[in-house]
C-alpha cells in the first residue's frame, strides 16, 4: 500500500519528501527509507537525499513526429491488417502512429471499436462522415503529452467490461525476445489490452525490427500474427523468427 502511494506520487510530482510521507502516512523515517530502498533496489526510483524521485525514462517523440516517418509502410501494414476484420467484430486499438492508419480501412466496416488513442477515435469519424460503420468507444484517462494517448489507472479500468476478438498493438521495439515499449505506463495500459482480447495483431514497420525499447511487454508466446513490411524480411530471416508460433504477413508496397 506504501510502495503505491509512492508510485501514484510520483505520477504528478517529480519527488517525495521523506518528511511528507511521514506526515500523510504517519510513518517513522525508518519506515519510509525502507520504503525509498526497496523501490530504489528494483530500479523504479531514484534517491535523493531526503527522500526519493522519478527515474529517467527513455522518451517517446511526439506522436506528430513519428506520424509520417515510413508513412506507405505503415499504410500498407495497416491495410493488410485490417483485412481480416469483418462486419460484427470487436477490435481493441492500442495507441501508435502504425495503429492510427487503420482507422481509414476500418471505418466503413459495421465493427465496434475500442481505442485509448484520440487519433484513431478522430480518424475513424472524419473518414467514417455520414455513413454508417464504425462504433468508437474511447477510453477515459489522462493525456500523456504529445502523444495522442489516454493512460493510467482510470484508462485500465475502462477495458475490464470489454472481451474483443481482435487487438490491434504497437511497438516501440521488437527482437528476438518480444515486444518492447517507451515506458511503463504504455506497457500497463498494452497489458490489459492482452488479457481483454483472444487474438492479437501486432503492426511493426521494417524501423522496429532488432530495437529493444526501455520496457518488456511479453513474449513471442503472447502474438498470433505479426504484420510488417517486405523490408524486416531480412532481419525476420537472421532472428529465426519463423520458429515461433506467429504468423508473419509481409505487406507489399
Amino acid at each position: 500500500m506504501r510502495l503505491d502511494w509512492i508510485r501514484e506520487r510520483l505520477k504528478s510530482f517529480s519527488e517525495v519528501r521523506l518528511e511528507e510521507m511521514c506526515d500523510i502516512l504517519r510513518i517513522s523515517p525508518a519506515t519510509a527509507r525502507r520504503d525509498f530502498g526497496r523501490l530504489a533496489d528494483s530500479g523504479e526510483v531514484e534517491r535523493t537525499w531526503g527522500g526519493c524521485a522519478q527515474v529517467q525514462r527513455e522518451v517517446m517523440p511526439a506522436f506528430d513526429a513519428r506520424k509520417t516517418r515510413c508513412l506507405p509502410e505503415k499504410r500498407a501494414i495497416a491495410k493488410l491488417a485490417a483485412q481480416g476484420v469483418k462486419d460484427g467484430d470487436s477490435v481493441l486499438i492500442d495507441g501508435g502512429t502504425t495503429t492510427a492508419c487503420l482507422a481509414e480501412f476500418l471505418a466503413y466496416k459495421r465493427v465496434q471499436v475500442i481505442t485509448n488513442s484520440i487519433a484513431v477515435a478522430q480518424k475513424i469519424e472524419q473518414a467514417r462522415g455520414l455513413g454508417a460503420g464504425a462504433e468508437v468507444f474511447l477510453t477515459g484517462g489522462r493525456l500523456y503529452p504529445q502523444s495522442n494517448l489516454l493512460l493510467g489507472s482510470q484508462a485500465r479500468a475502462m477495458l475490464r467490461p470489454y472481451h474483443t476478438k481482435w487487438l490491434f498493438l504497437s511497438a516501440g521495439g521488437v527482437d528476438e525476445g518480444g515486444v518492447t515499449n517507451h515506458n511503463e505506463e504504455i506497457v500497463e495500459m498494452e497489458l490489459a489490452m492482452l488479457e481483454q482480447a483472444k487474438k492479437v495483431v501486432l503492426l511493426a514497420d521494417h524501423e522496429k525490427m532488432g530495437r529493444r525499447s526501455l520496457c518488456s511487454l511479453c513474449g513471442w508466446d503472447r502474438v498470433d500474427v505479426l504484420v510488417t513490411d517486405d523490408q524486416s524480411q531480412k532481419w525476420l530471416r537472421k532472428a529465426g523468427l519463423a520458429k515461433q508460433s506467429v504468423n508473419v504477413q509481409i505487406a507489399k508496397l
